[in-house]
């Protein structure tokens, strides 16, 4: 069948940085056996329009800086804007399905404008979904997540669909991460530098434990330059940052692409997800385990889904425990089960979590809805 996905216009499909409901539609776009057509925004140095395979398009929405001065900054009017464009492609492509990832202002604008295409909103984490109905098709990637929309919506066909990795990426060598060597273990945190990601709390756990910063030393990857980014978010990265600083061995590796990222878990020999809010999934947590890292994490949202203390991986008591926390990244390390929690979290991702199976996983939802 043919499919148009698409997605928020904030980052181009393939993306450049870490963008993950991005890096999923491509993926799975790659591996899916639909005739699939992505339009996502465009950015300097794409094509407009892209053949990437014999079933995959890609197509980039180029709007003028004149149109978004006049009708969406000056006027709001917007008579020919992202949506509107994204549903022109629709048509042409003559789509049997438009699938629209983690925009419900985007969903709701071509619901509006297309009564007669079958849609599906695709969430990647909470936002306000008041305004959804019980005839409204949602996927998400985790069971907490459906539990939530369901208490937050009138949504009441609510499917769940994991998120991805690159198996074959995982088997394979690679150049290794260029940080400076060091003697000690290498605790990883990767992600957004936001106080909800719990870095902060992290390099706290360093600083309260003599013994973690002496055996162990911090690398972080993730945007991390308080020049790119504003207000609280730069705010907060300069306190990781002063906090790292003291520990006098941390590193900051910066913001790195998705196919670099394999690199990064392989310098470590931990990675730690201290998340603070209800993480709705965490790719870092199945990424580092297909790598064969262990991962300690929070016991929030969706993680504990698939990541069994002492089985799968290593839980977090309180990561607002610097002390806590510290003891827990030492246990972790130190686990005798170590070798046996890399193997079946290793296999787990395997079985679960492989772009194929989320891309068959996909194909099967649609095909039964519309085939």
């Amino acid at each position: 069948m043919k499919v148009l996905m698409t997605c928020a216009p904030i980052h181009p499909v393939p993306p450049r940085h870490s963008a993950a409901v991005e890096w999923w539609m491509y993926q799975v776009g790659l591996r899916s056996r639909h005739e699939l057509l992505i339009a996502c925004t465009h950015q300097p140095g794409y094509a407009i329009d892209e053949r990437v395979s014999e079933r995959l398009r890609i197509h980039r929405v180029q709007i003028g800086r004149a149109y978004k001065r006049l009708f969406q900054k000056w006027t709001k009017l917007d008579p020919h804007g992202y949506a509107d464009r994204v549903l022109a492609q629709a048509r042409r492509h003559d789509a049997e399905l438009v699938y629209v990832h983690n925009s419900i202002s985007t969903y709701a604008e071509i619901k509006r404008r297309a009564r007669d295409l079958p849609l599906v909103l695709h969430m990647h984490n909470e936002q306000p979904a008041g305004e959804l109905t019980a005839a409204d098709r949602l996927v998400v990637p985790s069971r907490y997540l459906r539990d939530w929309y369901a208490r937050n919506s009138k949504a009441q066909d609510i499917r769940v669909i994991g998120n991805g990795v690159d198996l074959d990426a995982c088997a394979q060598p690679g150049p290794a991460l260029d940080v400076p060597a060091s003697a000690k273990r290498t605790v990883l945190f990767a992600g957004r530098f936001s106080e909800e990601k719990g870095a902060l709390a992290l390099a706290e756990a360093f600083l309260a434990s003599p013994e973690l910063a002496a055996r162990c030393r911090l690398l972080l990857v993730g945007e991390s330059d308080p020049a790119k980014l504003n207000g609280q978010r730069a705010a907060y990265v300069r306190r990781v940052r002063d906090a790292v600083g003291r520990l006098g061995d941390g590193v900051f590796a910066g913001s790195l692409p998705p196919e670099a990222m394999l690199a990064a878990y392989r310098a470590a020999d931990l990675v730690v997800v201290p998340s603070l809010f209800e993480e709705p999934f965490c790719m870092v947590a199945i990424e580092a385990m297909a790598a064969g890292v262990p991962v300690l994490a929070s016991r929030r949202g969706g993680m504990p889904e698939y990541l069994i203390d002492g089985e799968t991986g290593f839980l977090i008591g309180d990561p607002l425990d610097a002390t806590g926390l510290a003891g827990d990244i030492l246990r972790a390390l130190d686990a005798p089960q170590r070798n046996a929690v890399i193997a079946a979290s290793t296999a787990m991702v395997r079985a679960r979590f492989g772009w194929a199976r989320i891309a068959a996983d996909f194909d099967d939802y649609c095909a039964a809805g519309h085939g």
